[in-house]
C-alpha cells in the first residue's frame, strides 16, 4: 500500500459565503479570508494573513493549549499577555482570535508583529467565534 487512504466527504455549501465549496478534512480557508467578515479586526500581524488555517481550539490554560493545538490552528483565548505569541509561534498556529472585545496589550502587539503572527480582535464571544469557525468546516 503507498501513502494513507484519502477518503473524502460530500461537499458541504460554505454558509458563510466565501464563494466556494469546502470538504471538510481539506479546508481552504486562510486568515485573510476569515477576516473579510466585518465581526474580525485584524489587529496585527499582516505578515501572516495567508496562512492556511487548518484546525481550531479554544482555551485558556497555555498547557493543554501547547497539547492539544495542531499546527496551523486557529487559537481563540481570553488570554492576552506575551506568552499567548510565544505558545502560538511555538506550535505554528495560523492565528490567535481575541473575543468579546478584550483588549490586548502594546507589548503583546508588538510581539505578535515581530514574529509575524496574527492576532484577530472580535466582538463575538467565545462560543459565537467556534460556532462561526464550524460553520467553514474548521475542526478542533
Amino acid at each position: 500500500m503507498k501513502g494513507p487512504i484519502r477518503i473524502k466527504a460530500p461537499l458541504v455549501k460554505n454558509t458563510l459565503n466565501f464563494g466556494a465549496y469546502l470538504w471538510f478534512n481539506d479546508i481552504m480557508v486562510d486568515v485573510r479570508k476569515l477576516t473579510k467578515k466585518s465581526y474580525f479586526t485584524v489587529l496585527t500581524g499582516e505578515a501572516g494573513l495567508d496562512n492556511e488555517i487548518t484546525s481550531a481550539c479554544a482555551g485558556d490554560l497555555l498547557s493543554h493549549i501547547m497539547f492539544k493545538g495542531k499546527k496551523g490552528s486557529v487559537w481563540v483565548t481570553v488570554k492576552t499577555h506575551l506568552n499567548v505569541v510565544a505558545v502560538a509561534v511555538m506550535r505554528e498556529f495560523a492565528c490567535i482570535i481575541i473575543p468579546d472585545g478584550i483588549e490586548v496589550p502594546d507589548e503583546t502587539i508588538e510581539a505578535a508583529e515581530s514574529k509575524g503572527m496574527p492576532i484577530i480582535g472580535s466582538e463575538k464571544t467565545e462560543f459565537e467565534i467556534c460556532s462561526i469557525l464550524y460553520k467553514l468546516g474548521i475542526r478542533p
